[in-house]
């Protein structure tokens, strides 16, 4: 969530998405994603979540 609130800072302050990215080290899919009204973070954490925690996903 800190890496949401710091790209929508940094889109707040008018950089531009590249900008950020450069400042971030994030993609710039990654910022668009970030900056998008539809984006969910909670959906997005739950899903990293279950993937962590499910053996038939690790490697071996």
């Amino acid at each position: 969530m800190d890496k949401v609130k710091e790209v929508k800072a940094l889109h707040e302050k008018v950089y531009s998405n590249r900008k950020i990215a450069d400042e971030t080290g994030y993609t710039k899919l990654t910022i668009k994603k970030y900056l998008s009204p539809n984006f969910n973070p909670i959906k997005v954490n739950m899903v990293f979540n279950a993937t962590e925690n499910c053996p038939l996903l690790e490697m071996k």
